[in-house]
Order: structure tokens, then sequence, then C-alpha cells
């Protein structure tokens, strides 16, 4: 099988099905010449990206023979390239530079209407994580993310029915709304439906599911948006789908019905069967939080630490991030401070995006507090609030400022006092 159609759809196939190892396989029985081509490099680095894998959807990517491909591919190409360097190094500034880049370089060639639309698809997923790391405003976030319906209409009329689909989909999860949000999740399952992927229909309703669960909705309500998950994961003969489906109905369980986490560990146990490294990390994080709610929190620091591991080796910089945050804030509650201390100490020297770092100067600041070293605490907790006002998260700067004032106060100091009274 040579041709590059029956190629792209039999990848497709296998991605629809969840089944991303199979993809890898295959792909790997290709001739470099094929394996190698723009739109087969660019499926194979999404099939690695949707298991969990961003290493491997970043050599998919880099394998892509740039003087075979056409002016758009080469725009959609560098775009994705811009957006992994996001979930592989949290490279937030770095990310919308090389793609604002790529769209100034398109400039020059004809890109046809589709391909910029494609393009343009993979650079809001870019600028709504910006927008999470207050690297751009809430406003442009907003327009961005509304721009997404325009694409996916350019998309369908050209029968991408799979990148129009993800548009809708993003659309839908980033409504503000939570019962907007709901409603257009319903109706992209209902599109996907239309246009027989059940997979992402039945993906539309366990989110739903999910969003549901975290809102307080009743069981039933629940449990109905599962069971139709359900029935669509199985007309798509899906690899994990009924293992998502499964996660959600145990954290149900285990919330409200007080069941033991052990139903959420065999949801670990078959994700891993079936490697699908993405599930496996949620299920971590589950656990941990479920753990630490228990108030164990010897055992929350062990899924927090395999959840790190897990992240470091699929290359999943994102995620460690945020998962190191949480790491750090256990090791304070099991009063490891200088353990915390050195984790916050080792992020701050990577660079991170301004608002992580902040975010690493409360934690030190808190860490400080605890060891009774409060001119340190005080030291720290400044730069977090200069660092949070600069980019604009102002309620995380009035959080960090509470803080301040208090360990400002605890110094029984008379222009401490003053200066903790100017924080309220």
């Amino acid at each position: 099988m040579t041709n590059e159609h029956q190629v792209l759809m039999h990848m497709r196939s296998c991605t629809a099905r969840g089944a991303y190892r199979e993809a890898a396989d295959y792909a790997a029985t290709l001739s470099p010449q094929i394996r190698n081509r723009p739109v087969v490099a660019l499926e194979r680095s999404r099939s690695s990206l949707r298991q969990g894998c961003p290493i491997d959807a970043e050599v998919a990517l880099a394998s892509a023979n740039l003087e075979t491909a056409t002016s758009g591919e080469r725009l959609i190409l560098a775009v994705e390239a811009a957006s992994l360097r996001i979930y592989r190094y949290v490279a937030i500034r770095e990310a919308l530079e090389a793609a604002q880049l790529a769209f100034s370089e398109a400039e020059t060639s004809s890109v046809d209407a589709v391909n910029r639309a494609e393009a343009e698809r993979v650079y809001i997923r870019i600028l709504l994580t910006a927008a999470t790391y207050f690297e751009i405003s809430e406003e442009q976030a907003q327009q961005a993310r509304d721009r997404l319906s325009s694409i996916a209409e350019t998309l369908e009329m050209a029968g991408r029915v799979d990148e129009a689909l993800a548009a809708q989909f993003t659309y839908a999860q980033r409504l503000d709304d939570i019962a907007a949000r709901l409603n257009a999740l319903i109706q992209v399952a209902d599109r996907a439906g239309w246009a027989h992927r059940f997979d992402l229909a039945g993906e539309a309703h366990c989110v739903r599911g999910e969003y549901l669960l975290s809102s307080g909705a009743p069981s039933d309500a629940i449990c109905a948006a599962l069971d139709v998950a359900t029935a669509l994961y199985e007309k798509a003969d899906h690899l994990y789908g009924a293992i998502d489906v499964q996660r959600v109905r145990a954290r149900l369980e285990i919330e409200r019905n007080l069941e033991s986490p052990d139903i959420l560990v065999a949801c670990l146990e078959a994700y891993r069967q079936v490697d699908f490294p993405r599930g496996v990390l949620n299920v971590l994080m589950d656990l941990s939080q479920i753990a630490h709610d228990r108030g164990d929190t010897e055992m929350a620091r062990s899924y927090r630490q395999q959840t790190i591991e897990l992240a470091e080796s699929v290359g999943m910089g994102l995620a460690r991030d945020s998962f190191q945050t949480a790491q750090i804030d256990l090791l304070m509650r099991n009063a490891d401070y200088g353990s915390a201390i050195e984790l916050c100490q080792a992020a701050i020297a990577t660079e991170p995006p301004a608002m992580n770092k902040a975010g690493y100067e409360q934690l030190l600041a808190a860490a400080y507090s605890f060891i009774n070293n409060l001119d340190a605490a005080c030291a720290h907790g400044y730069k977090a609030i200069a660092t949070f006002e600069t980019i604009g998260a102002i309620d995380a700067a009035s959080d960090a400022a509470m803080k301040l004032a208090s360990d400002l106060s605890s110094l029984r100091q008379e222009h401490n006092w003053q200066k903790a009274e100017k924080l309220l």
C-alpha cells in the first residue's frame, strides 16, 4: 500500500478507533518516501499527540520532507511545530512568535483558503493556551475562539471534516458559560454522528458527562450522557472509549457514594494495557486528588511523583509543570520544606512562563514562612505580586498580597505593619 491517500485513510481509521500504537507501527512499515511526505508526517504527529506522546509527535513532524511540501502544507507544519513547543517545553512566547513568523512568511507565497483556515485553527489553539498563562488578554482569546466557527465552516465545505470537527470541539470547550458549553458539545456530537465519526461523538458526550459531574449536576443526567457515549464508542469499535466512560463513572461513585478508589485504579491499569499515556496521566491526577482530599498525603505524593515521571518520559512538559506545582504543595504538607524549596528554585532556573514563575515565587514565600524565615518569605512574596500584576493576573496578585501582609505582620515591626496595611 503506497498510495498516499490510502495510507492516510488507514492511519485515520486507526486514530478514529484510538489505536494509536497500531497507527505508529503501520507507519514504520512504510518507505521513507511515503512516511515522510508532509501530510503523512503531520498525520503521524497528530496521532502521537492524541495518544499523549509529544516526543514522538515532535520526531514525526521533524521528519516531514519540506522539499515536497506545498506552501500551504509548509504553513500548517510550521504552526503545528510551534504548537508542539508548548506541549514539549511550555514555551508559550516562543510558540506565539514562531507561529506569527510562519504566517508572515506565508504572505509571500500562495496559500489557499482551506490550508490557511487549518493553520489558523492550530494557531488559535496556541492563542487559547497563551491566554491561560496571561501571555495574551482575555479579550484577544475570546476573539480568537469566536473565529473558530467560520474556520469550521470553511474546512467543512472543503471536505476537511476531521479538522472542522476539531475546530467545533475546541470552540465548545472554551465557552465560558457552562450551559452554553454543554449545549455546544451536544451539537458537536450530532455533527460528528452525521459524519460517521462516532468516536468524536462519543468523546463529546463523555466530556459533557465530566463537565456535568464537576458542575454538580444530578447523577441521572451524568449517567445519561455516559450511556450515550458508551453506545457511540461501541459503534466506533473504540479501543479506550469504554475506559474513558468507566473513569468518569468511577469518579462519580467515589465523589458521591464514597466508593473505594480501587475502581479508578482499574482504569489506570486498563489505560496502560492499551498504551494510552494521556489516559494514565488523567487517572493519576484523579487518584492523587482523591488521596489528598481523604488526608492520605503520602499516597497523594506517590501518585504525583508517578505523574511527573510519566510526563517526563513521554515529553509532556506542559503537564509536568502543573504536576510539579502540586507536588511542591504536597511536600510542604508533609513538612518537607527543604525539598519544596529546591524544586521551586530549580523550576525558576528553567525560565518558565511568567505566570508559572510567579507561582513558584509564591510557593517559595509559603515554604520560607513555614520555616519561620520571614525575611525570605516576604522577598519572594513581593516578587510574586510584581509578576502577577505585570501580566494582569489580578486575582492571583490579590491572593499573594494577602499572604505577604500576613508575613509582614508576623515580623512584628512598626514599618512592616505599615507595609502590611498598604497591601490590604
